[in-house]
């Protein structure tokens, strides 16, 4: 079967020199991945349909950003960990394409065998590309069609239903089997049969009569249940579809016999509209081709970015209805109910850090050995999991980095890598857990000792950037990506930048990482919604430099309405409210003198926040220490100075909104004329 895809439209780089960059390189000796990629490409050549090369992408058959141990094809063959990227084999050469965020990790991971592209550097071959260049004419690219999603097209390609890595991988871990967790409306604000009737309007609406849910957190939601299949996220390996008078579940039955859930459910006692029909997960294909066939001049619903070309291929094309699944919009702006869950989340979850943080300052003063960034991380974990009951995991793997490791963004120690703590050195901590009420993601950047001046300025540059964008206040219907600048400028003006988007949406007890909403610069992604009341999102500037330390400060905030003195032609607008209470260091890196008079009192207002709020679960639980240290790393700066805050009028407010909405139009203008 051929079918059409897009490869990936961003540019890519070869890293200098190569893979040759390493010296274990130059020697030929033998590589981790020899044997496994020889046999992959035996498959190759032994396939009917003759394949040149074969594409591994990241995800799996549900395009997930996180995936199981037995959907990691791509780390399988590559060796590579970061989660995003695309491995590409040819008969004689192998080659990974990652974004900034993995370029140092892709530098390390990657063995000799491969070839590191680097996204968003000049003078690269994309995807595409880099095949024409190295396959001769005619030659078969081959895939798994449930890992490829239906987002575009471009290169001719041909299925292979049998993944070829699983043939390689003769160790491949199964399908996780976990249980399923039934959610009340104590958390979720809503029933599964309200959402679903909600779904069936939107349905209506759009003219389609039914609709595909691949996506592991769509279905989660929809359906108020958790699981526990994929690491750091709380869903379940299954499929919905949903039609104006059906309800079909694709899932492993096993999942659905505890009576909980099928009380949940009401999978024995339900009425009309809400009757679910449970079947095999393996079915999904079989129950598309049912459902389209039943119905040949209706519409149903495909969400290009999830759905996978196996699914898309069993409903005839003048029955396709290509747009972004409306879950995705209604799940991210959370009611009433999850709001007040995740304030509450947020705020034991501030108390566990000013603990933990507490602890490890008394630690590292000790310098003691056993100190690591490993150590430090599993620490954090078990107060979790001793603090609170209704903690059920970390919702993404902790970056525990000390020093130099910092400047890796996506950094994860290991047993290779794991360093000593050092108060001599920056230490970044990026942590969060999933609970019942929330998931949290909090960063911030400490030194034990003073910092050096420029250490102070860097963090203090980042602070600012953070600070300006928790302040803003936009008229409703702007996309973040509009705001993201007032998180750079500080940067910008020192000529500092960093290689990763402002803001990522957050899902309460569910994804880590959640859309349609995200504030990072660019042209917008095609699914890009605008930032709406509800929505949570992280804050969180930063700056890297290789070889020495990485700094982020991380903080997540809800988008709400707000209250301005006017309304300007009846326009709404729009503001962002913290969640997260932890304290930045005012002590070892903090350069008060560069911040402005707003920042230092939206930085004074917020220690007050800290010590109101967070003060107060602290002493109910006892915790001391982390009362006392967050005493310590919350008292109020001054609001003036003998010199001037920074020496730069470009850093009053009045000037960093000037800029940023120059430079919004500027970037509408540029988007306009690039769709022309």
């Amino acid at each position: 079967m051929r079918w059409t895809i897009l490869l990936v439209t961003l540019a890519f780089v070869v890293s200098a020199h190569g893979d040759a960059a390493k010296p274990e390189c130059k020697n030929n000796l033998p590589q981790g991945t020899d044997e496994r990629l020889k046999t992959l490409r035996e498959h190759l050549a032994n396939n009917p349909n003759n394949i040149h090369a074969y594409i591994i992408p990241a995800g799996d058959a549900h395009q997930s950003e996180y995936i199981a141990p037995y959907s990691m094809r791509r780390k399988f063959i590559s060796g590579f960990t970061g989660s995003a990227g695309t491995a590409i084999v040819t008969r004689t050469k192998a080659a990974l394409w990652t974004d900034g965020r993995y370029f140092l990790q892709g530098a390390d991971e990657l063995d000799c065998n491969w070839i590191l592209m680097k996204a968003g550097l000049p003078e690269t071959p994309s995807q595409s590309e880099w095949l024409n260049t190295e396959l001769p004419a005619n030659a078969n690219v081959g895939a798994d069609p449930f890992l490829l999603s239906i987002s575009a097209q471009g290169h001719k390609m041909i299925a292979i239903n049998e993944n070829l890595i699983d043939k390689v991988w003769i160790d491949k871990p199964n399908r996780p089997d976990a249980a399923l967790i039934a959610m009340d409306n104590h958390y979720t604000g809503k029933t599964w049969q309200s959402k679903i009737d909600d779904l069936r309007k939107q349905l209506q609406e759009k003219g389609t009569f039914a609709i595909i849910v691949p996506a592991l957190d769509n279905v989660a939601w929809l359906l108020n249940l958790r699981g526990n299949d994929v690491p750091y996220n709380p869903v379940f390996f299954s499929y919905v579809i949903v039609t104006l008078n059906k309800i079909e579940l694709y899932i492993d039955d096993n999942k659905v016999r505890p009576a909980a859930i099928r009380t949940h459910l009401k999978l024995d006692n339900c009425a009309g509209l809400h009757c679910i029909t449970v079947r095999p997960y393996n079915e999904i294909l079989s129950g598309i081709k049912a459902i389209s066939d039943a119905n040949p001049s209706g519409k149903i619903w495909l969400s290009p970015r999830t759905s996978s070309y196996a699914l898309y291929s069993q409903v005839k094309a003048e029955q396709r209805y290509l747009q972004p699944s409306p879950i995705y919009l209604t799940k991210s702006m959370k009611n009433d109910v999850e709001r007040q869950r995740m304030r509450e989340t947020y705020i034991k979850e501030s108390a566990l850090y000013c603990q933990f943080m507490a602890w490890l300052s008394k630690e590292i003063k000790k310098r003691p050995a056993n100190l690591t960034e490993m150590s430090a991380d599993k620490y954090m974990e078990n107060m979790r999991w001793n603090a609170f009951p209704d903690f059920k995991g970390l919702s993404f793997a902790t970056i525990s980095a000390v020093g130099p490791n910092g400047a890796i963004i996506h950094y994860k120690a290991s047993e290779k890598s794991d360093t000593r703590l050092d108060p001599d050195q920056i230490y970044l901590l990026d942590a969060g857990g999933q609970y019942l009420g929330g998931t949290t993601d909090t960063t911030r950047t400490w030194k034990f000792t003073p910092g050096t001046a420029y250490e102070r300025e860097t963090f203090t540059r980042v602070l600012m950037g953070q600070i300006d964008l928790a302040r803003a206040v936009w008229p409703e219907g702007t996309h973040g990506r509009f705001l993201d600048i007032l998180a750079r400028i500080p940067l910008y003006q020192a000529g500092l930048q960093y290689r990763h988007g402002t803001g990522h949406g957050i899902g309460i007890f569910l994804n880590v990482h959640e859309g349609p909403g995200r504030i990072t610069s660019g042209v917008p992604a095609y699914y890009e919604k605008p930032l709406a009341p509800g929505m949570f999102f992280s804050d969180e500037p930063g700056y890297y430099e290789a070889g020495k330390f990485g700094i982020r400060l991380e903080t997540v905030v809800m988008v709400r309405k707000a209250n301005t003195p006017y309304n300007y032609e009846g326009m709404q607008f729009l503001e962002f409210e913290v969640m997260t209470f932890v304290p930045i260091d005012a002590i070892n890196l903090l350069n008060v003198k560069m911040l402005t008079r707003e920042q230092r009192v939206w930085l004074n207002q917020y220690n007050t926040d800290i010590r109101t709020k967070v003060g107060k679960f602290l002493k109910d639980k006892n915790w001391e220490d982390g009362y006392n240290w967050m005493l310590e790393y919350t008292k109020p700066v001054p609001l003036s100075d003998d010199a001037p805050p920074s020496g730069n009028s470009a850093y009053s407010s009045t000037n960093t909104v000037a800029i940023a909405l120059m430079t919004a139009a500027l970037m509408m203008v540029v988007n306009y004329f690039n769709r022309r």
